[in-house]
């Protein structure tokens, strides 16, 4: 299901999201659409305060992947988790729960 833009998406996914910075992206693969972003909260001491996330809508379910990661550890972890988190697809029409790889 494409539910418009990844900023709009993002609003009903986290209404009450609050970040400093926000990068995102849409993608249809095979007809399913995926929105990415990487969220980042600038505050001190916020634990894992930079996250990366794929979130699909498929049969009426919201799938998402999600990596995390501290602001030290963030350069370190920043490919491995994209790489993860970018892999999430759904395979939608297959039965319920609808069947997901990452």
């Amino acid at each position: 299901t494409d539910l418009g833009t990844p900023e709009a998406f993002l609003k009903v996914l986290a209404s009450n999201l609050a970040v400093d910075e926000t990068v995102s992206s849409s993608e249809t693969v095979d007809g399913v659409t995926y929105y990415r972003y990487q969220l980042f909260k600038n505050e001190k001491g916020y634990a894992n305060n930079r996250k990366i996330i794929s979130a699909a809508v498929v049969d009426g379910d919201l799938l998402t992947a999600v990596g995390l990661a501290s602001e030290p550890s963030w350069e370190a972890a920043k490919s491995d988790l994209l790489e993860a988190v970018n892999s999430f697809r759904v395979t939608p029409g297959t039965g319920s729960p609808p069947q997901v790889a990452v």
